[in-house]
């Protein structure tokens, strides 16, 4: 057993203050001080059962999280045609609408039909001035693109804006999975 050893200074100090205590006494507080002192402190069950509800409630809202976006991204129904807008403002396509069309075209055979990747095949389309704003005349085959983002509209066709990828919540319709 380790003993407390104090200054004589501490230990007058101590006799003066102190009830007065049998060396045995004296030894066993020592020894207990001393394997207190010595002992780590060990984690409770409650610690770790917080712990794994923090991680559980985490994994719970991530995965929450996840399915939502999912559940809000939707593949187009016909993956040959993408409606490329002029502007943000309306998802609407009426008699009046100016905008542009990309359809997919089969080879000669009829054979091949590509599958259209929207927001390429729109960005191609402000290129060349097939999309373009309708205020601006285009010029010549190499026109700005703006940044484009792709939606799925209440008919099931992939949408393209020149918008951030807020447009697709702001127009009420779900993202292009």
């Amino acid at each position: 057993m380790d003993q407390l050893t104090l200054t004589s200074q501490e230990r007058s100090l101590l006799d003066a203050t102190a009830v007065p205590l049998s060396e045995e006494r004296r030894l066993q507080l020592a020894d207990f001080v001393l394997t207190e002192i010595d002992q780590p402190r060990k984690r409770s069950r409650r610690t770790f059962g917080i712990l794994a509800a923090v991680v559980a409630a985490l994994t719970l809202t991530g995965g929450v999280g996840a399915y939502a976006w999912i559940a809000h991204s939707e593949a187009p129904k016909d993956p040959y045609v993408v409606y490329c807008y002029p502007d943000a403002t309306s998802v609407e396509r009426g008699p009046d609408w100016f905008g542009g069309m990309v359809t997919a075209v089969a080879d000669v055979d009829g054979n091949n039909k590509p599958r259209l990747q929207a927001v390429a095949a729109c960005a191609e389309s402000w290129r060349l001035g097939g999309t373009h704003l309708p205020d601006v005349v285009p010029t010549g085959e190499d026109n700005p693109v703006p940044e484009l983002t792709a939606c799925v509209d209440e008919d099931g066709y992939a949408v393209v804006f020149p918008s951030d990828p807020t447009i697709c919540t702001r127009l009420g319709i779900s993202s292009l999975a």
